[in-house]
């Protein structure tokens, strides 16, 4: 929130939940750029490789990747071990590559 002053800026947020405090000097840009911007990490998930699901629900399982959404840092994954084939959306977090699609089987 940007105010003219401490006090009317102490007013405005007065028993609004998640403010812990008013931060009472000049704030730059650049200390808050990564708060506002949204930034792709590097992400070394693509589609068509085998996953493992490492979190949530569905923890053991291996899936193959259809479609990643890099802004918001989920993927659309297809569990392979299901008998009818179900996109299902995890976070980026809770997968780790177990094979990539462009290695295929060399044996």
């Amino acid at each position: 929130m940007e105010s003219e002053d401490r006090d009317s800026s102490e007013e405005a947020v007065y028993n609004l939940p998640y403010i812990k405090g008013i931060v009472g000097r000049t704030i730059s840009y650049d200390e808050i750029k990564n708060m506002l911007e949204s930034n792709a990490a590097t992400i070394s998930i693509e589609d068509g490789d085998i996953v493992e699901i490492i979190g949530s629900t569905l923890k053991g399982e291996k899936a193959k990747v259809l479609r990643i959404d890099k802004q918001k840092e989920e993927v659309v994954v297809s569990l392979l071990g299901a008998v009818v084939p179900l996109p299902v959306t995890i976070k980026m977090d809770n997968i780790k590559v177990i094979r990539r699609e462009s290695e295929g089987d060399t044996e």
